[in-house]
């Protein structure tokens, strides 16, 4: 029975030894294309610990019309950051940012009439606990699901266009 590796979505087989059915070549290949999924997800996390590289990617995806998911992903990890503050003063106005920031993202890429709206399912975009009121204390972790669910996409698809290009 196949399992699902957790960060990239791809059906691995379960089993490290040759079935009686399966060929030499046939066992290498898998072994080939796991390396290479593995590679695939290094070498995109690269892109998106570099600044520059995250530059060159970005006008890929803006040529690609998909730049809404690399701004929503960005934006998703600097609220996720956030300030961690033990000052009680300090805690009112960073959950008020907080605040304004979810909002921001929300509505930017998430509402069904955003204006970069990113291609999530309707679950996830239900799963997202919304509306939230100026008193509530934001979960820095909203967003998640949202944003692996963006991640796999530019893997999958922004990604495997920008090392095919030029």
């Amino acid at each position: 029975m196949p399992i699902i590796s957790p960060r990239n979505s791809t059906i691995l087989p379960r089993s490290n030894s040759p079935t009686p059915n399966t060929s030499t070549s046939s066992l290498q290949s898998i072994i080939h294309n796991q390396k290479e999924i593995q590679d695939s997800e290094t070498r995109f996390q690269a892109v998106l610990s570099n600044t520059l590289a995250i530059n060159y990617f970005q006008k890929f995806a803006i040529k690609e019309y998909s730049v809404e998911n690399l701004l929503f992903w960005l934006d998703v990890e600097l609220f996720a950051a956030g300030n961690s503050c033990d000052i009680e003063d300090n805690y009112f106005e960073e959950q008020q940012t907080a605040v304004i920031h979810a909002r921001y993202i929300y509505y930017t890429y998430i509402y069904s009439d955003a204006p970069l709206q990113v291609n999530i399912s309707d679950e996830i975009r239900r799963d997202i606990n919304w509306p939230i009121d100026d008193d509530d204390v934001v979960e820095r972790n909203m967003f998640d699901e949202a944003q692996e669910a963006v991640y796999q996409l530019m893997k999958g698809y922004t990604f495997i266009g920008f090392e095919d290009s030029p």
